[in-house]
């Protein structure tokens, strides 16, 4: 069933969907490689890898905002828009209630990350990329 592997793959720290799609990934384009590589080269490996990311960037299109990003904006009418979406694809009646704006939350500055309190972890992550 997807709910238990999504759940048990939020719970396990060992087992997260994203280290899954990476391994399965990885081991994609190590099997396409063996094939394609040794028979017309490197050049066209370079082309077939990259079908899914032009694919994948194309249908960004047709992929909604997510609601709270629309609330974030001030967009009321394409977030309810998109929970009347999500609600019917899901067979649902839409709550009754009013969309409220999530209260603002002071973002980072460039300044906060050489504060003495956060300058050791700074200089430790700019040294490890």
């Amino acid at each position: 069933n997807k709910q238990i592997i999504a759940i048990c793959s939020c719970c396990n720290p060992f087992l997260s969907l994203g280290k899954v799609f990476w391994l399965v990934g990885s081991l994609l384009i190590i099997g396409l490689a063996s094939v394609v590589n040794p028979t017309i080269g490197w050049r066209w490996l370079i082309r077939i890898a990259s079908i899914p990311g032009i694919l994948l960037i194309l249908v960004f299109k047709f992929i909604p905002e997510s609601a709270r990003y629309n609330m974030s904006t001030g967009n009321m009418s394409a977030a309810l828009a998109t929970l009347q979406k999500i609600a019917k694809m899901n067979g649902a009646v839409m709550p009754e209630g009013v969309l409220r704006e999530p209260a603002k939350e002071r973002r980072g500055r460039f300044k906060d990350l050489i504060h003495p309190k956060y300058l050791r972890t700074t200089l430790q992550i700019w040294i490890i990329w």
